[in-house]
């Protein structure tokens, strides 16, 4: 079939322009289900939906072509927790709990607010903003400021001889590209206060 259009419906957060960025069937393209399958999947695929359906209306010779993505049913918002263990041969083992916070969409280029929190052997406290500078999300930049507590230890033949607490203060300041759907290429400035 011959698409006569292509458009985007029910979207109330993800912005339809950055969904269109990840399509290859435009408006005058001869397509068969095939070729639409694999927008659909790259649609599909990305965190902010559940699922994706199309449907083609109008002229059965000239159909448009009509995605009706659902977004996520949690929204915008999402809490991660998570959970780590670290262990040496002198039989220290040392838990790390975490929970992260994540408010995406913040505007229609696909900013993230990102915050984390961790307790057990490093206490921390880390918030950035993530903002895309285009609609495709190609580059960005991601302002991050980080309060940390940490202990570690130093030892020496296998005695432990000290203990280090430490409090870290920092920020950083990334640009970036991302490389495909699954890379990110970053140059940033790093700066802590020990």
């Amino acid at each position: 079939i011959t698409v006569a259009n292509v458009r985007f419906e029910g979207l109330k957060h993800v912005n339809s322009e950055y969904l269109r960025t990840l399509t290859g069937v435009r408006a005058g393209d001869v397509v068969d289900t095939g070729r639409i399958s694999q927008d659909a999947l790259r649609i599909g695929a990305i965190e902010d939906l559940d699922s994706v359906e199309y449907r083609l209306l109008g002229d059965p010779d000239h159909p448009d072509l009509v995605w009706v993505p659902a977004e996520r049913a949690a929204g915008r918002n999402f809490i991660r927790p998570s959970f780590g263990m670290y262990g040496n041969s002198g039989g220290d083992v040392q838990l790390a709990l975490g929970l992260q916070y994540l408010r995406r969409w913040l505007n229609d280029l696909g900013g993230q607010w990102r915050n984390d929190l961790q307790l057990g052997y490093q206490l921390g406290v880390t918030t950035s903003l993530y903002q895309p500078l285009n609609v495709a999300q190609r580059y960005f930049i991601e302002p991050t400021l980080l309060l940390q507590r940490s202990v570690q230890s130093l030892y020496s033949d296998g005695n432990q001889i000290a203990v280090f607490h430490t409090v870290d203060l920092g920020g950083e300041f990334d640009l970036g590209a991302a490389l495909g759907r699954n890379g990110q290429l970053r140059l940033g400035y790093w700066n802590d206060k020990r």
